[in-house]
């Protein structure tokens, strides 16, 4: 009994190698046995062997993927699902490289409603000045002009402008053969020889109004030319006996451009300037010219000034 007793109690080692009753070691694949470890292919793989790991590079196996192989993907699957994709223009199929249309020459489908008001890419309205968008048609300052808008039109009345077309917008001199508005303004001394319409200058004639009254400084201010005064004339309005009475053409500034005419005359009588001074003669524009009245009596006058304009 204690020979059996011993024989059921712990054997492991009579099944080891070289044991009473040993297994076998690295049998067949089919066949149960011990197994060493290693790469054999009847031995067992290690716990820690690096042919474990998915860190692994994979051998060569992209054929048995393709259509036919071992593990074949699928070909042109639902939109949705990763597959193979054959090229073609189907739903389901991939845009081959030269596919035309890739390009940016091809013809886009109409679509200009979306690019509307209210559409589904509609563009800005009424933008920057310097920024595309879509205008509305108005007078704002960033609005488009109408076609039928009366700004358009050769007859709407111009701004006020008259300035410009004795400085930088002159008009152009009159001659024989040339129908200008108006002569030349240049009116420089003309050394000798031969003329031309440029040396003609236009004349003007100023009739001032001097009423009867106490002494005064009678300014006319404002002047839209530059001009120069070449003559003076006055006519007597009433008879003076008041050897006070005198008048003097005179620059804004108080400056003799005549000498004092003398009043002390009768009803309607002419009376011509005796000189005109060369340094106070010029008026500029927007200038001032003056009749300065000493005058006692009731008679009044008119001061006929002859002026040439100047560019």
């Amino acid at each position: 009994m204690a020979e059996i007793a011993e024989f059921l109690n712990a054997h492991a080692a009579r099944h080891n190698a070289a044991g009473a009753d040993a297994l076998a070691i690295d049998a067949a694949a089919a066949t149960g046995s011990l197994r060493t470890l290693g790469a054999g292919a009847a031995q067992a793989c290690g716990g820690t062997d690096a042919r474990l790991s998915d860190a692994r590079a994979p051998t060569a196996h992209a054929a048995s993927h393709n259509a036919g192989g071992g593990d074949a993907l699928a070909i042109d699957a639902a939109a949705a699902t990763g597959s193979l994709r054959t090229l073609g223009a189907g739903a389901a199929q991939a845009c081959g490289g030269t596919d035309a249309r890739l390009s940016d020459a091809r013809t886009p489908t109409a679509h200009a409603a979306s690019h509307n008001a209210g559409g589904a890419d509609a563009l800005a309205i009424d933008a920057a000045a310097a920024t595309g968008s879509l205008r509305t048609l108005g007078a704002g300052a960033a609005q488009a002009c109408g076609g039928t808008d009366a700004r358009l039109s050769d007859a709407r009345t111009p701004t006020a402008h008259a300035a410009s077309h004795v400085g930088a917008d002159a008009i152009a001199a009159a001659t024989q053969t040339v129908a200008g508005f108006a002569p030349a303004l240049n009116v420089a001394e003309k050394s000798a020889g031969a003329l031309v319409a440029a040396d003609f200058g236009q004349t003007r004639v100023l009739v001032l109004n001097i009423p009867a009254g106490a002494s005064a400084a009678l300014d006319f201010t404002g002047s839209p030319y530059k001009f120069r005064v070449v003559e003076v004339l006055l006519r007597k309005d009433g008879t003076s006996a008041d050897a006070g009475d005198t008048g003097q053409l005179q620059t804004g500034a108080g400056a003799s451009i005549t000498p004092v005419f003398a009043l002390n005359t009768v009803d309607d009588a002419i009376v011509r300037t005796t000189a005109i001074d060369d340094a106070n003669r010029e008026i500029a524009v927007a200038g001032t010219l003056r009749w300065n009245r000493v005058q006692s009596t009731a008679a009044g006058c008119e001061v006929y000034v002859t002026v040439i304009l100047m560019a």
